[in-house]
């Protein structure tokens, strides 16, 4: 589209003259003036609507493109400003029929906003696809490309394309978190690291990014590092004029509440108020704060004052625990149905697929009575101790278990590290009933260094594995190591299903299950189903341990455990608070409630929910009977 000439005519001067030095409202008057006259004068046309263009004022701007459209239909330019135009005053039908399918870089741009707009996805990205293959150095794009490849679930693709946006344009520090956001999402810890590293070295005093940074370091363990990232951003903060409440605030006092560190959070709510924050601004942390304390009715009136602008999952969470305390079971209840909701939406996990419970039920169907019998039990002879596993489903009382083990100092606790699953990840049902010795000792020195890459044993401790649902994993376990001891924790089931449905577990292919009571309840039968077909065809050596007995006499429940392990009983064994003080960050949601006194206010508390618990009682009804519970 020309506009300029180097002798233009006079009629053309006063739009022109206007144009240049920036008169654009005096430049499209001069034009439509100088039009009446001449209203196939293309210049004009193309000046005219130009200067509507950059006013804004698209609806101006349509007739003139229009015309100038008919009497150039060619002019590629001309047609994607006039699509453009269309779209900005709301005619996107008619802007979408003009650009679709189109290569020119404009047009192909245009149509991806629109379709995305209109919830097509899949043509939204081809669309941004043809752009920045038309102009590869067009970030905006490529960053666009990238956010819906990554609500599509086309993890690596959407990858690719952030880095080229980053590529192209490396100082923009929104890409950075885009990319991080899906990397968090997508579980790649350490490439999520090498990403807001990056960003740390563009912009080392940006708040937003100092809070990527210490989240990235919170997902691979380094959790003093993540504290130390999370003030540097709150410091960023307090030096702006008028700090308000900002993410890194909110997750400061979350990481120093799970790391047992409560005079640094009641340090960091004093500091909030101090720096003349609202009421409104700091009243998550005041909760957080009151709860911990265990001053609920503070903790309460506290949360009516959150504004919206905090995070769903983190308020829905903080209100349900605190209505359940407070014992206002209806609202505590749809509270944590918000907060699975919530925690679904923020996950990125794909809805779609076999569940957890669907992939122990194939398992169950692979692993029959007579396959199991079939399965050898001869001990390895490789210098390795076979390891103590504890299982048990979640929230059956594991953690405190651990956490009093981890007074022995002949036991080294690995609280739910994925040795097991790092060794054997590509071995099917069919291949743990096939394993020769050799394999098997291959497999056993995979885990054994796996674990000594997650954990810091000390030479002469015997491991203990924690992870509750390798209780579904039994024939794998007894394959590799057929003179291992087994916990099994139990509990009343009705109980469990419950209290997972109130967990915030992070969520994974497994947790997931757990954001609806339903799921939750059906997956509980599948787990125990396999779990109790193991016990009943396998020579394995198991030790019942009953979490109601466990918190209503701590010593009488542990004794027998602790003798069974071939240990001398120490009374220090029952100072779980002492342990639990000095294990720093407790990886599963029942990290609060380890650090205080035994408690037996969870013992039934289903019972509070029957009501909302009706529809699923039948489904647990038969393993109620089974571990010898009343209903």
């Amino acid at each position: 589209m020309r506009v300029f000439m180097n002798n233009p005519p006079s009629y053309m001067l006063p739009a022109l003259t206007a144009f240049r030095r920036g008169d654009m409202e005096g430049a499209l008057e001069a034009a439509e003036i100088a039009l009446s006259d001449r209203p196939d004068h293309q210049p004009l046309l193309a000046l005219g609507s130009l200067a509507a263009l950059q006013l804004p004022d698209p609806a101006r701007a349509v007739p003139l493109l229009r015309r100038h459209h008919s009497l150039a239909p060619t002019d590629v330019a001309v047609l994607s400003n006039l699509a453009t135009a269309l779209a900005e005053t709301g005619a996107r039908e008619e802007a979408l029929s003009i650009v679709s399918g189109e290569k020119h870089h404009g047009m192909a741009r245009l149509e991806g906003y629109l379709q995305h707009q209109r919830g097509n996805n899949v043509d939204a990205i081809a669309a941004y696809r043809r752009a920045v293959r038309s102009q590869p150095g067009d970030m905006q794009s490529w960053n666009n490309l990238g956010n819906l490849l990554s609500a599509n679930g086309e993890v690596d693709e959407a990858i690719f394309a952030f880095e080229q946006a980053i590529t192209v344009a490396p100082s923009q520090i929104a890409i950075y978190l885009n990319l991080s956001e899906l990397l968090s999402k997508a579980g790649r810890v350490k490439a999520r690291l090498v990403v807001t590293s990056a960003a740390l070295e563009q912009a080392p005093e940006d708040p937003d990014v100092l809070t990527e940074h210490g989240l990235a370091l919170l997902a691979d363990e380094q959790h003093d590092e993540a504290a130390t990232l999370l003030k540097l951003a709150v410091d960023c903060l307090s030096k702006r004029s008028g700090s308000s409440l900002h993410a890194a605030h909110v997750e400061l006092a979350i990481l120093l509440e799970n790391l047992n560190r409560t005079a640094e959070l009641e340090s960091l709510v004093s500091r909030c108020s101090a720096e003349g924050m609202a009421d409104t601004e700091i009243a998550f942390l005041q909760a957080w704060w009151a709860r911990r304390q265990n001053d609920f009715e503070a903790a309460w009136a506290w949360v009516q004052k959150i504004p919206d602008s905090i995070s769903p999952l983190r308020v829905a969470q903080l209100r349900a625990s605190i209505a359940d305390r407070l014992g206002y079971t209806e609202l505590a209840f749809g509270e944590f149905e918000r907060m699975n909701e919530a925690a679904l939406r923020e996950s990125g996990l794909p809805a779609q697929g076999d569940t957890f419970r669907e992939q122990v039920t194939a398992a169950n169907t692979f692993w029959t009575t007579e396959r199991l019998r079939e399965l050898p039990s001869e001990p390895m002879h490789d210098g390795r101790r076979d390891p103590v596993f504890i299982v048990g489903f979640p929230r059956s009382g594991t953690t405190l278990l651990d956490t009093m083990l981890m007074g022995a100092s002949e036991l080294h606790v690995m609280e739910e590290q994925p040795a097991l699953a790092q060794a054997t990840h590509s071995l099917s049902n069919e291949m743990v009933a096939q394993l020769d010795a050799d394999e098997i000792l291959a497999l056993r020195t995979r885990y054994f260094n796996a674990a000594e890459s997650l954990t810091s044993i000390n030479r002469g401790q015997r491991l203990v594995d924690k992870h509750p649902l390798h209780m579904a994993k039994l024939p794998l376990i007894h394959r590799l190591f057929p003179k291992a001891q087994i916990i099994l924790a139990e509990r009343h089931p009705m109980d469990v299903v419950l209290s997972c449905f109130m967990a915030n577990f992070k969520l994974n292919y497994a947790m997931r299950s757990f954001t609806s009571l339903r799921e939750a309840a059906k997956t509980y039968a599948e787990v125990w189903k396999s779990c109790t077909a193991a016990e009943q065809s396998l020579c394995i050596d198991v030790k019942h341990m009953r979490y109601e007995r466990l918190v209503a006499n701590p010593a009488q429940e542990l004794r027998p455990i602790i003798e069974w392990l071939g240990l001398n009983w120490s009374n220090e064994l029952l100072d779980h608070r002492e342990v639990a003080s000095k294990r720093g960050h407790i990886k599963t949601a029942s990290y609060s409630q380890v650090t205080e006194p035994v408690y037996k206010r969870a013992v039934n508390r289903w019972h509070r929910y029957r009501e909302q618990m009706r529809d699923v009682e039948p489904i647990v009804k038969p393993w109620i009977e089974a571990l010898g519970y009343e209903k």
